[in-house]
């Protein structure tokens, strides 16, 4: 039979692949005390658990990282270097989805030290220092990164990141995107989940820039042309025209993107909300109830809530109903991205959705002010 290191590669490979399940049943009955059987099966729970947690976001959903931290703890201090140092890395995973940001610099510190030409550890250590809004060193970071590898893309993501979100400097921000964008074209020609993450990650922080934007769609695009039966590309595609204001556009990628499949949700709302902003109030209210009933089983989306609350106050002229719902959107969107880290953080913060958010509660402060403040619509932002 296979010997336990051709068994524990074996099922590295399926877990990457997203067979979790086969690779824990490669691991099962191998050596309880082999430090490379550990460091495995921590990162299988790893892998397993965050995509459950991902399909089912919510109380409880982060138990697997204690499981998993339990396994790395028995990889690391002994034994072979490269297994201690994969452990490491496993461990600071574990810390960083528990929000223990310094524990996990450390973790990461003692790698660099170990194995400084191990590229990895700097670009995690970059991601884990912007959660804890250190920009300089996450920015030095991205120096040393680059100096080994100049076109490395997670370094020029955190690159454009600063620009954006912190010096608000939307054309020097798509001029190093360009870079980005050449750089994944170059290193990840086929990787259109990373094109598309990187396009949701700058849309929504672009303020609605179109020299960026038009950067974003045209990744995203791309990803449509080679998978055009791929919905959430579509989906996506839909929203960057919708954030561009070409609705027509928007409407209509929204539309093949259901007819790829029908259980895109985003995709409807992403209808949906395009006839809300042509005006269209009436079909879109039935749909809406529609839509709703069937969100009963999965729970309220911020979405729904969100349309929901515009045609409660556009529609119905019901402020205090549509201020309930709008308080109700908050939550929701608070809860589905306060556990996620790094760029999934930005792009689940959604800061274009939470300025959306922002100009309806202003409506109704201007709406309730009594006085001659501004008119409704003349955004002070």
């Amino acid at each position: 039979g296979a010997s336990e290191e051709s068994l524990v590669h074996a099922a590295h490979f399926l877990n990457i692949a997203g067979n979790h399940e086969q690779a824990r049943d490669m691991l099962a009955g191998l050596g309880e005390g082999n430090l490379l059987v550990a460091n495995a099966r921590g990162w299988v729970e790893f892998y397993n658990g965050r995509a459950n947690a991902a399909a089912m976001p919510g109380k409880g959903s982060s138990a697997y990282l204690d499981k998993c931290g339990q396994y790395f703890d028995a990889a690391t201090g002994n034994g072979d270097q490269l297994i201690n140092l994969d452990a490491l890395m496993g461990k600071a995973k574990v810390l960083e989805g528990k929000r223990q940001w310094q524990q996990a610099l450390e973790c990461l510190n003692k790698v660099i030290v170990m194995h400084p030409f191990y590229l990895p550890a700097l670009i995690e250590k970059a991601k884990t220092l912007i959660m804890t809004v250190d920009w300089d060193q996450a920015l030095e970071c991205a120096g040393r990164i680059q100096q080994a590898e100049p076109n490395n893309i997670e370094a020029l993501r955190l690159n454009v990141l600063f620009l954006l979100s912190r010096e608000s400097k939307c054309d020097a921000a798509a001029d190093k995107l360009k870079e980005l964008v050449q750089a994944l074209s170059e290193s990840e020609p086929r990787n259109f989940d990373l094109a598309m993450s990187c396009a949701q990650l700058f849309a929504r922080l672009a303020g609605r820039h179109k020299g960026v934007l038009n950067i974003t769609a045209s990744l995203v695009r791309r990803a449509t042309e080679a998978c055009p039966e791929v919905a959430k590309y579509l989906t996506e595609l839909g929203y960057q025209h919708m954030l561009l204001g070409d609705l027509q556009k928007a409407e209509q990628y929204f539309h093949q993107a259901v007819a790829k499949d029908e259980t895109d949700v985003r995709a409807l709302y992403g209808i949906i909300h395009c006839r809300v902003q042509e005006g269209n109030l009436d079909d879109t209210e039935e749909q809406l109830e529609f839509l709703s009933e069937i969100q009963v089983s999965v729970g309220k989306s911020p979405d729904l809530a969100f349309l929901q609350s515009i045609l409660a106050w556009r529609k119905r002229r019901d402020v205090d109903g549509a201020l309930q719902l709008l308080n109700e959107t908050l939550t929701l969107h608070i809860t589905a991205f306060k556990a996620a880290v790094a760029w999934d953080f930005f792009i689940k913060l959604n800061a274009d959705f939470m300025l959306d958010i922002a100009r309806e509660y202003l409506q109704h402060t201007i709406g309730s002010s009594g006085g001659e403040g501004p008119k409704p619509g003349g955004y002070l932002l």
